[in-house]
C-alpha cells in the first residue's frame, strides 16, 4: 500500500506558519492547513497569536473567546 506525501507528513508533522511583516494571507493559509490535517484525521491545534488583530476566528466561524492572552493569564483551569 502506496502513502501519499500528505499521509506521510501526517504521521509526525509540525507546522509553524508565521510572518514578521503582518503580511495578508498567514491566516487562511494557516486555517488552510489546519483544516487539510484535520480532514485527513491527523490531531490539530490552530493558534492564532496575533494580539493585535486576531481573525483565524473569523475563518472558522468560532467564538474569539477564550483568547490567547486569557489562556495564557489565566489562573486556574481552562476549559475549551
Amino acid at each position: 500500500m502506496t502513502t501519499t506525501p500528505i499521509e506521510a507528513a501526517l504521521l509526525e508533522a509540525r507546522v509553524l506558519v508565521c510572518t514578521g511583516t503582518g503580511a495578508v494571507g498567514t491566516p487562511t493559509v494557516a486555517a488552510g492547513l489546519a483544516i487539510l490535517f484535520a480532514q485527513n484525521k491527523a490531531r490539530v491545534l490552530l493558534i492564532d497569536a496575533d494580539l493585535r488583530r486576531p481573525s483565524v476566528h473569523q475563518l472558522l466561524n468560532v467564538p474569539q473567546s477564550p483568547g490567547l492572552s486569557g489562556v495564557l493569564s489565566a489562573e486556574g483551569p481552562v476549559n475549551l
